[in-house]
């Protein structure tokens, strides 16, 4: 046992005297000759410690906790190797401070300016100081209170307002900031509108009163939108203001535009004048008239037309997408149409009237062309078209052509067609059928007009 720690102590010993530079220096080695020849120098060996327990050693290293030597630089990149495989703490701390769960908005519009009172819903996550955007750039705050205490407002140049607020407390806390802001609105020509850089929230809902009534409302951006029923005066009197509740979410601008109600002519009747388009087609047995009326009302609503019609005509279809519902009375002379609108109309309204009437072949020789009427109009005019079209009979097998013109004129077609420009209230026109010997695609034919 004894040789064996002899003979390891001189090995290590012998390795230190080989690894020690300051041994093997020689200036007439070939690595001398070569520094004098002013070659690069070469890198010399690192001095490297070695220590040998030369007693005990079996017991050092073959028993529990026995350690090894390593170089420190060694040591130092296998311990930043284990501190970056260790899982790190997690940071439970949330990723803002503070944050506005929800706005509850009131508007309303004053002679000039639009004042705004905000209830912001403000929850602290963290303990400490936090600055709550209020952006309001473009508006003027006229107060701002937490409870019974005036509120911290910073002014921020380009980021509008802040609300500078403090927790005490480790766990969240929730308060209530009760803000009161003003803006002018801008006015043009029959609307006004203003844009709000407010506050901003998921759950943001506005209530704008306009002290108007009937006013239209349009809001952007409008996620949903609904015309709130306005209070009611005293008496059951009509509400005097319009009010629209809306949800805008978190916008970063909202815009309102309110276009006041015309009130029209005061004390005065609706006015109305009517461009007539009416198309007869004279068939065999079967006379049928399609009239267009359209509609021009000035100085206020009609929610209600009239249009008269001969007693021989035989309504079939009243059409326009406002018409709501149509009923048809009968008297001694005419019969009465009355129609009901969905919206009342002011402007421009279109009404499409179809009849038709059947009769046999003699008496359509002598046909009275419908007069479809507007009543309580102040003017109507338009064009009477006649279309005229191929009737086969009898077993000789000769056809004739049934014609009906203002002028007399050639027949050059199985079809024809007569327009009269009309400016008078009532006209009734009469056409007159003549079968003509010897001519099955070539008539004459005439037209008589009378006014009644």
């Amino acid at each position: 046992m004894r040789m064996n720690r002899f003979a390891v102590a001189m090995l290590a010993l012998m390795i230190l005297s080989f690894s020690s530079p300051s041994w093997a220096q020689d200036p007439e080695t070939p690595e001398a000759a070569a520094l004098a020849a002013g070659e690069a120098k070469p890198t010399p060996w690192r001095e490297q410690t070695i220590y040998i327990p030369y007693k005990q050693l079996q017991k050092v290293f073959e028993e529990q906790g026995r350690g090894v030597f390593l170089p420190y630089e060694k040591f130092q990149e296998l311990w930043k190797k284990a501190q970056a495989s260790e899982p790190q703490p997690v940071d439970e701390r949330p990723p803002l401070g503070a944050i506005v769960t929800e706005i509850a908005s009131e508007a309303t519009v004053g002679r000039d300016v639009i004042n705004v009172q905000a209830s912001l819903q403000i929850e602290l996550l963290s303990k400490g100081w936090h600055e709550v955007p209020l952006r309001l750039s473009d508006a003027a705050i006229r107060s701002a209170t937490i409870g019974d205490q005036p509120a911290r407002i910073l002014a921020a140049s380009e980021q509008g307002y802040k609300l500078l607020v403090q927790n005490k407390e480790d766990a969240a806390q929730r308060l209530t900031l009760e803000l009161e802001y003003s803006k002018a609105y801008a006015k043009s020509p029959g609307q006004n509108s203003v844009s709000l850089e407010a506050p901003q929230a998921s759950v943001n809902r506005w209530l704008i009163r306009i002290p108007q009534s009937g006013v239209k409302v349009n809001i952007q951006p409008m996620i949903a939108a609904t015309e709130a029923p306005a209070d009611a005066a005293a008496d059951d009197e009509p509400p005097k203001e319009t009010v629209v509740l809306a949800f805008v979410g978190a916008a970063s601008t909202v815009q309102v535009d309110w276009t006041p109600k015309t009130e029209g002519a005061a004390g005065l009747e609706a006015l109305a004048t009517v461009q007539a388009q009416q198309e007869v087609s004279i068939d065999e047995g079967v006379v049928r008239t399609r009239t267009r009326l359209a509609y021009e009302i000035s100085r206020a609503e009609l929610s209600q037309l009239v249009v008269e019609v001969p007693l021989d005509q035989k309504v079939t279809r009243v059409i326009d997408p406002n018409v709501k519902k149509w009923e048809v009375a009968k008297d001694d002379v005419k019969q009465t149409i009355t129609i009901d609108l969905f919206q009342p109309a002011r402007g421009i309204q279109n009404i499409t009237v179809d009849c038709e009437k059947f009769s046999d072949e003699a008496a359509l020789r002598d046909t009275d062309i419908p007069v479809i009427q507007a009543a309580n109009v102040g003017r109507q005019q338009g064009v009477v078209v006649v279309r005229l079209r191929r009737v086969t009979s009898g077993g000789d097998g000769q056809g004739r052509v049934v014609a009906a013109r203002r002028r007399r004129a050639a027949a050059t077609a199985a079809k024809r067609q007569v327009g009269l420009r009309l400016s008078l209230c009532r006209v009734a026109f009469r056409s007159r059928v003549e079968r003509r010997k010897g001519e099955a695609s070539d008539s004459r034919a005439t037209a008589r007009r009378g006014v009644s």
